[in-house]
């Protein structure tokens, strides 16, 4: 029988189907047809890790033939990365990396993807021809070193987007590179050593921004700097119109950059201050924000104040309560509170902050996830009847032992869960902090009296989710003691409570 040719496939879509396998399944579709052949050998997106090697220089014969390759075919490439480990500065393996660099620069390359690792650490120096590339758009670094560029010296007018992981540079360097590359919208400064000090207040197309610190000594700013009581550039126009998302991290931010917040963001929707320090409290209004995110793990904050119409999710990761004040036109809007509870002996004060707490934010839906290394409590319940209590939709417990008689009925006290999950521990602790838990409860429904604080609990009933449905299932609490009943390992159990709903207050009723 005669043999047809394969189907002929324009070089482009050859390409397309190459950046959906791996280098290795990419790699074998040479043996395809001669078509395929040449589209991989052209291919725009380069990928040179050395670990793929067996050998140092079988490594470096292949990367140096790759690019020779493109050069004599005069092609230019979309994406370079390069993984690789180098010595000390100036020997071979430090020329080559620098070599392949550059080569790939000459190549017009859009995104250039580095991870240079060097002993000892961060030694090797980028190539300054990095910053002069123009056709240079996206630009990621990990464990390198940025030194060497003069004022002037940067010129990469299409960089959109700058990426440093673990980066060796100073503060001359980063506003050299800021002044050189305007038009950056997506910015990456994860654990940088030598950055003291960031001023991003010229930098107006930003869109995302992500600022982590190592030592927590970084300072950021996005206001101009002030001589006596002139602001040089002073404009009346919003400073960062495209910014739609802001992570920091470990920095030190004062109030300054809670002031005008709307008119600096104005369309900021995400928002992340994560262990920051330098300021008293928090105070925005933001007419653009949907979610913000607020982690105050080392520091206890007093006060935090927002007025956002918008918000859709409010998260806080805390050891305290802060003075909570959230105005918002929003119906539909969640809020994640997690809180690590690390007292000695828990009072009733403790629990009437977290009801009172929770009462902010009765407008949403509340998840909540409660931290204790110590269960023992010494707290007075009383009558809530006429008192409003937050509904919670969703209690995690995470205990050192078990949850206690005096916990949870302070839990109660302060909040209506509809459902109670407990992490932590192996499967054997789970399972009997679980038995426990659920004792405790059937305790509470048999001591229904008008003193007790849950006398509105009406029914807990054990769950399990089932994954084959993909739904949660109801488990016969009976069954739940008998150990040859108890779920498989690892299901995920949580207890489900029902309350007289005319205990369930209004959330309008709360404040």
């Amino acid at each position: 029988m005669e043999e047809t040719e394969p189907t002929f496939l324009p070089e482009a879509i050859i390409h397309r189907i190459q950046n959906y396998l791996g280098k290795k399944e990419a790699a074998r579709t040479c043996v395809l047809s001669k078509s395929w052949y040449t589209a991989w050998s052209t291919h725009p997106v380069i990928n040179l890790d050395e670990s793929d090697f067996r050998a140092a220089q079988e490594f470096s014969n292949f990367s140096r033939r790759t690019l020779l390759r493109y050069k004599r075919l005069h092609l230019c490439i979309e994406n370079f990365e390069l993984f690789m480990r180098v010595g000390n500065v100036g020997d071979d393996s430090s020329s080559l990396a620098s070599e392949l660099i550059i080569d790939a620069l000459q190549l017009k390359v859009n995104y250039l993807g580095l991870e240079i690792i060097s002993l000892p650490r961060n030694t090797y120096v980028l190539p300054v021809q990095v910053f002069a590339t123009i056709s240079l758009k996206k630009l990621a670094v990990r464990q390198c070193q940025v030194s060497g560029l003069t004022d002037g010296g940067v010129n990469c007018s299409n960089l959109a987007s700058l990426s440093l992981f673990r980066v060796s540079i100073e503060d001359d360097m980063i506003r050299r590179i800021l002044l050189g590359c305007p038009f950056i919208e997506n910015l990456r400064l994860i654990q940088c050593k030598g950055l003291r000090n960031i001023n991003l207040s010229e930098m107006h197309k930003l869109r995302k921004v992500s600022v982590r610190d190592r030592k927590d000594d970084l300072k950021i700013e996005f206001e101009e700097r002030r001589v006596g009581s002139v602001l040089y550039g002073q404009v009346n126009v919003p400073k960062f119109r495209y910014l739609s998302s802001l992570i920091l991290k470990d920095l030190n931010i004062d109030n300054t950059f809670f002031h005008e917040f709307s008119h600096k963001f104005p369309c900021l929707g995400y928002l992340t201050l994560a262990d920051c320090h330098g300021y008293r409290d928090v105070r925005i209004s933001s007419h653009s924000l949907e979610h913000i995110n607020l982690t105050c793990q080392y520091r206890k904050l007093k006060k935090a104040c927002f007025d956002v119409p918008g918000i859709r999710k409010f998260k806080f990761i805390g050891i305290n309560f802060p003075s909570l004040s959230v105005t918002t036109a929003s119906r539909e809007w969640e809020s994640d509170i997690k809180l690590s509870c690390l007292h000695d002996v828990l009072k009733v004060s403790w629990f009437r902050k977290l009801r009172n707490f929770l009462a902010q934010l009765s407008f949403s839906k509340i998840s909540l996830s409660l931290e204790f290394d110590n269960e023992e409590c010494d707290a007075f319940v009383g009558d809530v009847q006429g008192f409003p209590i937050p509904v919670v939709e969703n209690l995690m417990l995470k205990v050192a032992t078990s949850v206690c008689y005096s916990l949870l009925n302070g839990l109660f006290w302060s909040c209506r869960p509809k459902f109670i999950t407990q992490c932590d521990g192996n499967d054997t602790q789970l399972r009997e902090m679980n038995r426990r838990l659920l004792w405790l409860l059937r305790k509470r429904l048999r001591q229904k009296d008008n003193q007790n604080c849950i006398n509105d609990l009406e029914e807990a009933i054990p769950e399990f989710f089932e994954e084959t449905l993909l739904k949660w299932q109801p488990f016969p609490p009976e069954a739940f003691f008998i150990a040859s009943k108890i779920p498989e390992r690892r299901k995920q159990i949580r207890f489900r409570l029902t309350w007289d709903h005319f205990s369930v207050p209004d959330p309008t009723m709360v404040r």
